[in-house]
């Protein structure tokens, strides 16, 4: 379930990151339905902004991330 945050801040950045950054998405159609349990997405890390762009690419759940410890402790990036 998604939180509310989480809802806006992907409401909000949605557009802006369509329009500035030509944000596209390739394969959308391949998410699986909610019914079929967790998957996978991985990224290729072209930039810094991936989790940023994988979060409003996603429609079915609030995804979870892995990665070095030192990136959570970033005071703006961290706690999203």
């Amino acid at each position: 379930m998604k939180s509310k945050f989480y809802r806006v801040i992907c409401f909000l950045l949605r557009w802006p990151a369509k329009l500035l950054f030509r944000v596209h998405v390739r394969g959308a159609k391949n998410e699986p339905p909610a019914e079929s349990g967790p998957y996978l997405v991985c990224s290729n890390h072209q930039s810094n902004l991936d989790p940023v762009v994988i979060c409003i690419a996603t429609r079915r759940q609030q995804p979870h991330f892995m990665g070095k410890a030192e990136v959570f402790r970033v005071p703006l990036v961290g706690p999203l």
